[in-house]
C-alpha cells in the first residue's frame, strides 16, 4: 500500500498527517496496527504521515494501512506544534472505499490522480467513464465487505438505526404476517421468527406506542 491517501492542500512545506476511522467510529492505531476507541492520551499513536510531492506542489500523499476491505473515513490535519494535537487544523475529510489492497478511487486529491483533466483543470467525462468501477472485477469478499459496511453503517438512517435494521422493519410492515387486529397490529419478520413492529393505539387509531425489534 502506498500513496492511497491524497490531498491537494492550500499550503506548502507543512506537516500533514491522516487519521483512519472504521464504520463503528474506532480509530486506527498505527503503533498496534488495530482499531480502538479514540483516547486523547493515545493521539500520538494515530497519525499516518503524509509527504508533499516535489518542492512546493501542495500535493501530499500518505499510505493506507493494512486493513480489511470496507469503507473508511479519513481525516487529514496540519500539525501545528511538535506533536499531533486535538486542535490541529483540519485540511480535508472523505470516505475511502478500500478493497483490501487498493483504494477503488483516490479520495482526497483534487482532482483525483486517476482522472484526466483538460487545460482548465476540469475532470473529463471520458476519464470518469474509463475509471468507473466494474463490480464484477472486485473480489467477492471485498464486495461483501463494502456491502456490509454500508448496511451496518452506525446511525446510517437515524440515531441507532442502520440501513439493515431499517430495511428489516420496513419489510415486516409491508410483507410480514400480522396479529392483534386493526387497532394494535403486530408485524412479523418476513421469515416469521420475530415480532419486528408492535403497536398500540387509541380507539380513534392514533398510535400511542411502537415497539421496534430490528
Amino acid at each position: 500500500m502506498a500513496g492511497e491517501i491524497q490531498i491537494h492542500a492550500d499550503v506548502t512545506a507543512v506537516t500533514l498527517y491522516a487519521h483512519v476511522w472504521n464504520s463503528t467510529g474506532k480509530i486506527f492505531n498505527a503503533t498496534t496496527s488495530a482499531f480502538e476507541t479514540y483516547a486523547t492520551a493515545n493521539i500520538g499513536d494515530y497519525d499516518i504521515a503524509m509527504t508533499e510531492q516535489g518542492t512546493a506542489s501542495r500535493f501530499y500523499l500518505g499510505d493506507m494501512p493494512a486493513v480489511v476491505a470496507g469503507i473508511y473515513y479519513v481525516t487529514v490535519q496540519q500539525r501545528l506544534l511538535l506533536a499531533p494535537a486535538e486542535n490541529d487544523t483540519l485540511k480535508g475529510t472523505e470516505n475511502v472505499y478500500w478493497d483490501g489492497a487498493a483504494a477503488i478511487f483516490s479520495p482526497l486529491s483534487t482532482p483525483s490522480s486517476r482522472l484526466a483533466t483538460d487545460s482548465a483543470g476540469r475532470v473529463t467525462i471520458g476519464s470518469i467513464l474509463a475509471n468507473a468501477v466494474d463490480a464484477a472485477a472486485i473480489k467477492t469478499d471485498a464486495r461483501e465487505a463494502l456491502a456490509n459496511a454500508l448496511l451496518d453503517l452506525t446511525n446510517g438512517i437515524e440515531m441507532g438505526f442502520t440501513l439493515r435494521k431499517t430495511m428489516r422493519l420496513i419489510a415486516a410492515v409491508l410483507c410480514g404476517k400480522t396479529s392483534g387486529g386493526a387497532a394494535n397490529p403486530i408485524f412479523r419478520s418476513i421469515d416469521d421468527t420475530t415480532d419486528r413492529v408492535a403497536t398500540k393505539a387509541t380507539g380513534d387509531g392514533n398510535r400511542t406506542s411502537v415497539t421496534l425489534t430490528p
